[in-house]
């Protein structure tokens, strides 16, 4: 451990149980990777979570003399850690975290969340990427007037009232090219999705993709 815990101070006119001391040093080295980890989790900041680790330490062999044995030392170490960094995020402008580790009631472990990612996996980020060339490359083959609406009012996500009013059109006029592009993409793309997997009718997920 960075600090020398065995040098801290503490009350010498309290007993305390024999054995206590090596029993916190022990537990607090040996699961120190697992506490900073908490902690960094906590604040999404290395230097933040260095910095509580040591005080959670400093603030636990103080109160040493306090514990009971009612739980083991592991988890009270992780209910200081905790306090200690729920304390420091309140002076933190207000800024909530959630930590995705927690100690486990049936064995007073601390284990970590598996959370899933919401992201995209590689396969899903090859078709999604696959998808989009196939998109603007059908988007290139349309009439001048229904590509430019597609590119302005689609793949730039401009509002169709200020697009209309920039090419001196009405609404109604913009709105109609749209959808005439957008149904003449959806047959086009179909065909070339449906040539090439030899199938007649989409999958969901690309139909969906060509609805833009």
């Amino acid at each position: 451990m960075p600090i020398a815990l065995s040098t801290m101070e503490v009350d010498t006119d309290v007993e305390m149980k024999e054995g206590r001391i090596e029993e916190f040093l022990e537990t607090a080295e040996r699961r120190r990777p697992q506490l900073l980890r908490m902690a960094r989790r906590m604040t999404q900041c290395n230097e933040d979570a260095e910095d509580i680790l040591q005080e959670a330490y400093l603030k636990a062999f103080k109160a040493l003399a306090k514990f009971r044995g009612e739980s083991q030392m592991s988890s009270w170490l992780g209910a200081i850690v905790q306090n200690t960094a729920r304390e420091h995020l309140r002076g933190r402008c207000n800024r909530v975290f959630v930590s995705v580790e927690y100690l486990c009631k049936k064995d007073n472990e601390i284990v970590e969340i598996d959370l899933p990612d919401p992201g995209r996996n590689p396969e899903e980020n090859l078709q999604a990427k696959e998808m989009e060339g196939i998109l603007r490359e059908e988007v290139g083959k349309l009439g001048h007037v229904c590509r430019r609406a597609i590119e302005m009012c689609v793949l730039d996500e401009r509002p169709q009232l200020a697009v209309a009013s920039s090419l001196n059109l009405s609404v109604a006029t913009m709105k109609s090219r749209v959808f005439r592009g957008k149904r003449i993409l959806g047959r086009s793309i179909s065909r070339r999705l449906a040539a090439r997997c030899g199938v007649l009718a989409m999958p969901a997920d690309h139909r969906v993709a060509c609805e833009i």
